[in-house]
């Protein structure tokens, strides 16, 4: 291959890299918040449920 081609393609892989990259840290990040919002939401349960014994109170 010439200089030319092999830049351009290794910009091409750079670029696909970094995409493919970031896709992969969003998921994880959304993954990630959502169970930290569960298991913050199962506490906040678990402590109402204990200040508040309530057959009534609905979950």
């Amino acid at each position: 291959m010439q200089p030319s081609q092999t830049t351009s393609f290794r910009v091409l892989l750079a670029g696909f890299i970094t995409v493919l990259a970031s896709f992969i840290l969003c998921y994880y990040i959304k993954e990630y918040a959502i169970s930290e919002t569960l298991t913050t939401i199962e506490i906040d349960v678990s402590l109402k449920w204990k200040v508040y014994p309530n057959p009534t109170f609905g979950i």
